[in-house]
């Protein structure tokens, strides 16, 4: 069963060769829940990476998002295996900006932090 979300996951360093498509690809793999956007944002001093916002629309009880909530709620970052053995390290949004009001990456860029 599918719940409506306010949830967003941010991944403070990703590779600039993984397309959005690729990201959301991953994502939908885990079978968590309904992606309602993806937003890609440049690192700071690094040409390489950039820092990646993923919103859901809604959110599915199982064991796989069980487990992110349960860490999420402890304050803790997750892993997301992109490509084994690669990894991300995400975390929870909690910036107090919504996503909705971060439309150009250059006029938001402070809102985002690097890491």
């Amino acid at each position: 069963m599918h719940n409506s979300t306010d949830l967003t996951i941010y991944i403070p360093r990703v590779s600039t060769t993984i397309l959005r498509q690729k990201i959301f690809e991953i994502f939908s793999n885990l079978k968590v829940g309904f992606i309602d956007k993806i937003i890609e944002y440049p690192t700071k001093n690094d040409a390489n990476t950039k820092r990646v916002l993923v919103k859901f629309k809604t959110w599915v009880n199982n064991k796989n998002s069980q487990i992110i909530m349960a860490r999420f709620n402890e304050d803790k970052d997750i892993k997301i295996v992109y490509d084994d053995p690669w990894f991300w390290t995400a975390y929870k949004w909690i910036n107090q900006a919504p996503v909705e009001k971060l439309a150009t990456p250059d006029a938001n860029e402070e809102l985002i932090p690097d890491m």
